[in-house]
This record gives C-alpha cells, structure tokens and sequence, in this order.
C-alpha cells in the first residue's frame, strides 16, 4: 500500500549502497602480488647444482633459464619453504630461474609459472643455504571449487584489472544486504568465493559489471566469519533501470588477503560469473554550496550543489551532517552516521562533476548553519569531507522563472511560484494563500478521523492539508514531523468551483504515522498499533490548507465531535464516515450527497462479464486499460481515481473470485450490489498479500443477482493495461 504523502524527511535514506570498509585482516601470505592458489598446498625439497658465473639471492618476477630438479605433490599454486644448496665458482651478474612446485625451498622468493619467476643477482663463490618463500603455479593438491575451503583464484591480469570467473553453484553464506527471504519465504541463493591479495594498498573496487545475473557482491577478511565483512552491495544502481550487478570499495593493506562473495541475488541455478578487481581511484571534492528556505508548508527547503572531480566511478550520492549555529551535530536521520542521498541531479558524473540535492528537511528540525559533505562513486569510494555555511536564497525578479522547492532562488514577498501543467519549470506569479472558513471534525469507532473543510482559494489550486493534533490538557500529540502533510492525493477532493472549496475527507491513524509505507507486514501491523495508542489521547485537531505555491492558510481548531445525523442533500462519505443519511436516501454521487438510489450506473460504461465465454479453465478473462476512464469517489480500501466498471450476473449461486492477474502498478478492487451507491459495497481489496500488489475479492453470491466490479488503483492514478480473471475457486 502507499498513500501520496510528504511525512517528515524528504531526504531518502539509501538501502543496500555501496560501503566503504577498514583495512583488511591478518593472512599467511607474504609478498604475493596475486594470490593464484587453486586450492590446496604441497610440498617438496629440491636440489640442484650448477656452474655459471655467480650465485645470489634476489627476489623478483622474470623468465630465464636455470638447471634444477625438484619434487612435489599435487597440482595447483602453493607457497612453502624448503632448503636448497647450490655451487657456483667464479664472479659475475646473471640472472637465474628455477621452477618451484608446490611448496618448496629456494633462495629467494618469487611467483611463477612453469619454469618459475625470480631474478638473482650476486657475486662470489662458495656454497650456501638459504630459506625462502615463494609462490608459483606448478604442483599442489585439488582444484579451487568456489569455497571457503578452496576458494577460486583471480588470474589474468588486464590493464591493470585482475579477473576472476566461475560458476555460482553453491549456497553457503549471505552477506548483510542479502534478501534472505523473500514475501516471507526464504530466499536461497547459490555463491561463490574469490580470494584475492592485493599487491598494493590503498582502496580497491570489486565489481560483477561483466556478469549478467542480479548479483549481491560482500568482502571479508575471514572466509567463514561474516563478523569480518568490510563491504556489501546489492544493486550499483537503479534495479527498475536494470543496474543489478554489484560492487563495493574496500581500503585493504597490502599483501593481506581478503575473500570476495559473489552471491545470486535470488534463484538455485547453475550462473556463470565475472568480478574484477582494480586499484579505486577516490573522487575528489572542490566545493560545497547550500541554501536554506524555510516555508509555511513544509517546514525548511534545503538545496546542496557539489562541484569536484571524479574518481574511477561516477559520482552518484552524496554523505552530510547538518551543524547549528553553536557547532552541534543535528539529528535528522542517522543519529551518529551520516546521512546519505542521491544526486538529483549529476552533470558530468565521470568527469569535472557538478552534482545537486533539493529536497525538505523535517518540519521539527532545528535550523542549520553549516554542512559537512562528501560524495561517494558508484564503487563506494568516498571523497574527502568539506564544509559550507548555509546561505539564504537569492531572490528572483517578478515573473521570473523559478523551481517550487524555492532553493536556490526564491520569488519575491507576494509571489509564489506557479507551475503549469506538464512543465517542470515555474514562473513567479502574484499569489495568495487559501482561507478556511469552516472546519468540523470528528473520530470515528474504528479510530479513524473525518474533516470536512470549507473555504476560499483565489487560484483555485489548493493542493493539501496539515494537519496538528492536541489531547486534553492542550499538549501536542506526538506524530511523525509533528504534523501530517497530504499532498496532491486523488482521496483529497476539493470540490472547488469558483474560488470556493469544499473539502470532506476521512483518514486512519495509520496514515498519520506513514504506517502505509512499510512493507513488511508484521512491521506494518506493529506501526498501526503504536499509532492507535497514541493518537488515543487525541481530543482537538488543527489543521491548515495550502496551495501549489505553498502558501498557506493561517491554521484552525475544532474539537473531535461525534459523528452526526446528516440530512438529504448533505455532503456524505461511504461506510457513514462523515455520518449517516436519512431514511430513504443512500450516499451516491460524485462528489457523494445523502440522496436517492439510482437506476444502473448513470453516465458510466459497463462491460458485461457474464457475456464472456469461460476458457478452458472456467476462468472469464478480460484484457482492460482503464487510462482515460470515469472518476470515482474512492472505495473503503482506497481508489478514488479513474474506474473501469463491470456487470456480472452469477449462473450459480457459491463462492465466486475476481482477480487482478496483470497490471504494472498496484491496482484496486472493488465490488458492490448497486453501482453508484458507495453504502451499497460488497468487497474491497488492494493487496492479494503482501508484496503482491494485485488485487483479487472472493465472496459467496446468488445465482441471477447482478452485481458491479470496480477496477481502479490504490493512490487513484496508477493507469494502465491490466487483465482480470473471474472465476469459481
């Protein structure tokens, strides 16, 4: 469910980002470049002997060619010491090369394949031992299967990318932005483990861009110990945009090793995969500007422009904290992190970047003097913090082109800025507020609150209401933001004609607490009871009407009353939310009045189901789009937008289901037995359960008794194709 609502921080807190982590912990490998191991070690002692002009020790990477014999076991990369022993006579330079295999002893250290790598240099003559460590392709045991046991091995080198490819094949571990269940079932998900050695320190970036499955991507330091994790990502960008590969940036020391998880982000099958790592280049910031404008509606703008250079990734969000003017860090988020936001905007992303942020800050906030900000890339590398004090806006000519949010720029003292539908863009015109007139309010037995508002607007754009609750001693009842802003959704009909507005209107408590929002159905339930409980002590309501200019109107009080008797002609709501109408007379209408019942369904156009042929299935299956339908007022669930209606006389009496089974938004239905008399509803549904966003309404009815189908969409404007299936279940 969702209600079109502004609550408290329009910032949005960004979920399964790319993090920047610590420094990776202790390992056994020393020196190594890339760790290359396949899996497994093996040992082996090695001799050799052999004139040339010198012998030395040294360390390094190089093809040459040298004598020797050893012996080792298995197959794969491996490190070890050994002992050795070596003759020489006479003085000289060279350079020498022996192959090791598996793990063995030499003089000097070294990472190789086949005949091994590693340059000596050195003078004289004589016998000598030596112990060294060396790593190199040449004979081990077992063969890396994408475990933490035997972990896959990056291995060619590319412009400065190091690659590593595989198969997901397994389901061992999760990282912390892993769905491990999904619309409550769990969520298995095969991976596969990388280890990795960095050959030098600093922050590298670990990405799955080369992979075409929806990838989760985490880093740790100890393989089996997800305490150790660094870094987590689940999408790089945006999923509806298909961004689903992952990527992370993580500080690491060299020669520490780290464990790179490449996780499906849901499924079990057999998925071919490519991480590549690099050395992350950090994006570096220039400047910070910020401008702050409080408004009677939504309580402060703020708008952020970033100007630097980016780094190896584009830029893509920006971190900031928010100061007073006594120097105290400002809660409005994140108690002690920093808030992150997406650019909205980003001008050369990649490049000489210029990026910018507008948005409101909770009404509640107290106001800021000074911003601390970095920006962060699309690999999780972060730039440097910098600071900005926060300016006024500058003012704007009369006429003038403007943005709503009125930051940077702001129009002058007796204008507001005007947008036209279908432009982006403002224009600063003469403006005035809304005035109410009357307000009457009242609670409801199932919690709910009901206001009917009446007053004037000159533009004739009023565009919603804040609303303010006192208990009975006067103390403000605490809400999210203090009070509850609706905006611009379809439920709120002004019924305005000629500067005039009449506005009945009927909300849970739920909705006063954004509980709509949430997703997870347990968390949803234990929200509405906390808002039940505390708006139980609710006993005056304030409310104030705004435009769109965000004028606003100065604010009024009523005390919550009982639910009156209406009378024939009185504006009503379905269910008696704004009371009952008199005996004889239904709520039917749009806008609804108390009056009499109508025959069928007036003006609207009704399909008739129960002309449909069933399929082979018994299922009557219809393809509808209902872009450019009829308004309705909204049902017990929701709606209130355009509708397609439809008529259906069962042939059998039983339990009959009609079911949304298509449609790229969240739709809504509803049933009732008499079309335009909202008292006469049946059914109402929104969501099948949660997560899924189609609608579907069962009910048991009489063979020959006509009845009438609403398809509308929960927030009342979410158009478009849909498919609907009736059926018996």
């Amino acid at each position: 469910m969702r209600y079109a609502m502004m609550l408290a921080l329009l910032f949005g807190l960004g979920a399964c980002v790319p993090t920047t982590g610590g420094g990776g912990g202790g390992g056994d490998d020393d020196d190594a470049a890339v760790d290359r191991s396949d899996g497994g070690e093996g040992e082996g002692e090695g001799e050799g002997e052999g004139e040339g002009e010198g012998e030395g020790e040294g360390e390094g990477e190089g093809e040459g060619e040298g004598e020797g014999e050893g012996e080792g076991e298995g197959e794969g990369e491996g490190e070890g010491e050994g002992e050795g022993e070596g003759e020489g006579e006479g003085e000289g330079e060279g350079e020498g090369e022996g192959e090791g295999e598996g793990e063995g002893e030499g003089e000097g250290e070294g990472e190789g394949e086949g005949e091994g790598e590693g340059e000596g240099e050195g003078e004289g003559e004589g016998e000598g031992e030596g112990e060294g460590e060396g790593e190199g392709e040449g004979e081990g045991e077992g063969e890396g299967d994408g475990s933490c046991d035997a972990p896959l091995a990056f291995g060619e080198q590319r412009d400065g990318t190091w690659l590593a490819a595989g198969m997901l094949d397994g389901d061992d571990s999760d990282g912390s932005c892993s769905t491990t269940e999904d619309q409550g079932m769990d969520n298995p998900a095969f991976d596969a483990v990388v280890r990795f050695v960095p050959p030098q320190g600093g922050p590298w970036q670990f990405d799955t861009f080369d992979s075409e499955a929806d990838t989760v991507l985490y880093v740790r330091t100890v393989c089996g110990a997800p305490a150790t994790e660094l870094a987590c990502n689940d999408d790089f960008g945006d999923f509806n945009a298909g961004e689903v590969q992952s990527v992370v940036t993580v500080d690491l020391a060299a020669g520490e090793p780290v464990y790179i998880f490449v996780d499906l982000f849901s499924g079990v099958d057999v998925t071919p995969f490519t991480v590549r790592a690099r050395p992350a280049d950090a994006p570096q910031l220039d400047a910070v500007r910020a401008v702050y404008a409080p408004n009677e509606v939504d309580g402060a703008a703020l708008y952020l422009e970033a100007t630097g250079q980016a780094g190896a990734g584009p830029v893509t969000h920006a971190q900031l904290e928010l100061f007073d003017a006594r120097g105290v860090r400002l809660d409005f988020g994140t108690p002690e992190a920093p808030v992150e936001v997406a650019f909205g905007d980003v001008d050369d992303p990649e490049g000489a970047f210029t990026g910018t942020i507008a948005g409101y800050l909770p009404r509640d906030l107290p106001e800021p003097a000074e911003v601390r900000l970095r920006v962060r890339d699309a690999s999780g590398a972060l730039s440097d913090w910098d600071n900005a004090d926060i300016a006024p806006p500058e003012v704007l000519a009369p006429g003038a082109a403007c943005d709503p949010i009125q930051v940077p720029e702001t129009c002058p003292r007796g204008q507001g800025c005007t947008v036209e539908d279908g432009e982006e863009e403002g224009v600063c015109v003469a403006a005035t507020g809304p005035t109410i007139q009357t307000l009457d309010a009242w609670r409801l037995d199932d919690g709910g609150f009901t206001v009917h508002v009446t007053g004037t607007d000159a533009q004739n754009d009023p565009l919603g209401l804040l609303f303010g609750f006192t208990d009975a001693v006067g103390e403000p009842v605490p809400l999210v933001g203090g009070l509850v802003t609706l905006v611009g959704v379809p439920e709120l009909d002004w019924n305005i004609a000629r500067g005039r507005f009449d506005l009945l209107y009927t909300f849970s408590a739920a909705l006063a607490f954004g509980c709509a929002s949430i997703q997870d159905p347990a968390q949803q339930q234990e929200c509405i009871d906390i808002a039940e409980a505390q708006m139980a002590p609710a006993e005056e309501i304030e409310v104030r009407a705004f435009d769109e200019t965000r004028l606003g109107s100065a604010a009024v009080s009523s005390p919550l009353g009982q639910v009156p008797r209406l009378a024939a002609g009185d504006r009503c709501l379905p269910g008696g939310a704004a009371g009952d109408c008199p005996a004889g007379t239904v709520c039917v209408g749009a806008p609804a009045i108390c009056g009499e019942a109508p025959e069928g369904c007036g003006d609207l156009p009704v399909t008739d189901l129960t002309a449909v042929r069933p399929n082979a299935n018994g299922r009557r299956v219809v393809q509808g789009d209902y872009a450019g339908a009829l308004p309705q007022d909204r049902a017990s669930c929701g709606g209130g937008g355009p509708v397609d209606v439809y008529s259906f006389t069962p042939n059998a009496a039983g339990d009959w289901a009609f079911e949304i089974t298509d449609h790229e938004g969240d739709p809504l239905i509803y049933l009732r037995e008499q079309c335009l008399v909202a008292d006469s509803e049946l059914e109402c549904n929104d969501d099948i359960e949660g997560g899924n966003l189609l609608s579907r309404v069962e009910l048991r009815l009489q063979a020959g008794v006509e009845v009438y189908l609403f398809v509308d969409s929960f927030d009342g404007n979410n158009l478009g194709a849909y498919a609907l299936e009736v059926y018996q279940p």
